[in-house]
């Protein structure tokens, strides 16, 4: 509890609000070079236009979940993968 959460992507007042509520966390927005250079353990990606332009974090994350709502909301969670997972896989 209090720790951030990771955010790239279109990044909207119902995501400030609806994260906070949920997880007791607030949303901290980053760029993928921030996110590159922080390397949080998880990273919420949101796209407005149905997942069609919707960021990767980068090589070092696998994607966790992606869901799609309405007509164009996509939302996917990401989690860093150390070198030492990813080289057994």
């Amino acid at each position: 509890p209090g720790a951030t959460v990771a955010a790239v992507g279109d990044i909207d007042e119902t995501l400030y609000g609806i994260v906070p509520f949920i997880t007791g966390r607030p949303v901290l927005h980053l760029t993928v070079p921030e996110v590159a250079a922080r390397k949080p353990a998880y990273v919420l990606v949101q796209d407005k236009a149905g997942g069609k332009s919707a960021a990767v974090p980068g090589p070092s994350y696998e994607r966790v979940r992606e869901q799609r709502f309405g007509p164009g909301r996509y939302v996917a969670v990401w989690r860093l993968v150390d070198a030492h997972e990813s080289a057994t896989r």
